[in-house]
């Protein structure tokens, strides 16, 4: 998605709208609607952090549930975290207005919000934006896309770019959509989801399976990516399969196809998300290889991927490869030093724990001064690999997170 614009035809079965109601007070669109035209199963992925946003609690209960949604609506601006009781009743005054608005019953209604943590929820100004929201709704196929353009923006928050993405599926049942949107760019360190994504199909999925599909496509993509070591109180990834198509898939050829083009479509928003991180010039992919488990590949690339030395090393475009080892050697895992190799693209850096006798940091520094590259670590104690997304430690990122709230 190059020069903001959108590179897929919205989902059919879904209406869309962005409106502004105040939050941000710049006038920028803050209040986002996902409509489906029929009852949608659902399935959906939560944050771990221990102080879960008011929505969050909300979303858990009805995934419990299992009630088909029709309608998603986020607002940007305000988390509606740590604001306890109050909080989860001043949602419940959304849901109910928004089901009143819309001719939905409550639990029809998912709530996702995003924003700044522990300021009381702008209850009036959602109530007066909800009505801006039903009218600007696009009442059909052909004003989707602006439609679609406008909701990925109001869910932005320090966010540069709408991040939006699809694809399309030939099953043995017929042609089957989907349509991702997501928003990220800082507190960015996903623990079973990312800071929102919405990934919608007009396919049909039984609901056991839609979830189960739901949390191996988020292991492989929103959950290998990384801005700044933060996980977010309102993490969430929900997904709506409506059937529209006609197309119900349940064959284990059918399955396997359209999660391929699911995790596709995840992938796709998860890079974006790195690639918009906050002040971030650099996309980096940590790719360790040689482990003698996949959770001690997971550890270390981690641990690279988090490292503050190394990031901001990638900013400087600084082929420090010591910050690197320094990061593989405090990870936990056990190692041995002596066999560890480290490449930057075709270029290799460290042979046997050591900096490699043909190497020249001109040609290491060369590597890092392209917009994006991958650091290969091979450690050559087994046949298990892990490997993840990540971006530089900028000026910017520090400007942008001291003046988040002015």
């Amino acid at each position: 998605m190059e020069n903001n614009k959108i590179s897929v035809n919205p989902c059919p079965g879904y209406r869309f709208a962005g409106v502004s109601c105040g939050l941000k007070g710049d006038g920028a669109r803050d209040l986002a609607l996902i409509l489906s035209t029929r009852p949608a199963t659902a399935a959906a992925v939560f944050t771990r952090n221990r102080f879960p946003a008011a929505p969050v609690l909300y979303g858990r209960r009805q995934r419990a549930a299992g009630t088909p949604l029709r309608a998603v609506m986020i607002n940007s601006g305000n988390a509606n975290a740590c604001t306890g009781h109050q909080g989860e009743i001043d949602l419940m005054t959304t849901v109910e207005v928004l089901a009143s608005v819309l001719g939905l019953s409550r639990e029809e209604i998912f709530i996702s919000s995003t924003g700044v943590i522990g300021e009381p929820f702008p209850v009036t100004a959602i109530i007066k934006g909800i009505e801006a929201l039903e009218a600007a709704v696009a009442k059909d196929d052909a004003a989707s896309a602006a439609a679609l353009e406008a909701a990925a923006r109001a869910i932005m928050t320090t966010d540069q770019v709408p991040k939006i993405t699809g694809t399309e599926i030939l099953t043995s049942r017929g042609k089957v959509t989907i349509t991702g949107l997501a928003k990220g760019a800082g507190m960015i360190h996903p623990d079973m989801a990312t800071m929102l994504g919405y990934l919608l199909t007009d396919a049909e999925l039984d609901r056991e399976v839609w979830q189960a599909m739901l949390e191996r496509v988020v292991q492989k993509s929103f959950n290998r990516i990384t801005v700044d070591g933060d996980t977010s109180t309102n993490d969430t990834v929900l997904a709506l399969a409506n059937g529209v198509s006609g197309c119900c898939l349940e064959t284990a050829g059918d399955l396997e196809l359209f999660e391929a083009g699911l995790l596709e479509v995840a992938r796709q928003l998860a890079y974006m998300i790195v690639k918009d991180g906050e002040g971030a010039t650099k996309v980096a992919t940590i790719a360790v290889a040689g482990a003698a488990s996949v959770e001690g590949a997971e550890k270390i690339a981690r641990a690279v991927a988090n490292s503050a030395l190394v990031k901001t090393a990638f900013f400087g475009q600084d082929a420090n490869w010591g910050r690197i080892v320094a990061a593989i050697g405090y990870a936990g895992v056990e190692i041995d030093p002596a066999r560890v190799n480290i490449d930057f693209d075709d270029v290799r850096v460290v042979s046997g724990g050591m900096r490699d006798p043909a190497y020249r940091e001109e040609a290491g520094a060369a590597v890092l001064r392209r917009p994006e590259f991958v650091v290969k670590i091979d450690l050559q104690a087994g046949e298990d690999d892990y490997s993840l997304l990540t971006s530089d430690l900028t000026h910017d990122y520090v400007s942008i997170n001291a003046d988040y709230r002015s």
